[in-house]
């Protein structure tokens, strides 16, 4: 990305152009990867909850039975 003297004003326009798209590339990407954090952390909190449903027992208690 650079310009060679002497550059013509299109050759610069072109690449103020090109710079500013790939900005705007780039700022529309790090909100996706703040929402990709998110995901990620959201299954990894299914994943647990999962893993933690699997590991329990089911205990069955008769009515009005004490429980502590």
């Amino acid at each position: 990305d650079y310009l060679t003297k002497p550059f013509t004003d299109i050759e610069l326009l072109a690449a103020i152009q090109t710079r500013l798209q790939r900005r705007d590339k780039q700022k529309n990407n790090s909100g996706n990867y703040e929402s990709l954090d998110g995901l990620i952390n959201e299954a990894q909190s299914a994943k647990l909850l999962t893993e933690l449903s699997e590991n329990s027992r089911i205990r069955s208690y008769k009515k009005k039975q004490r429980i502590y």
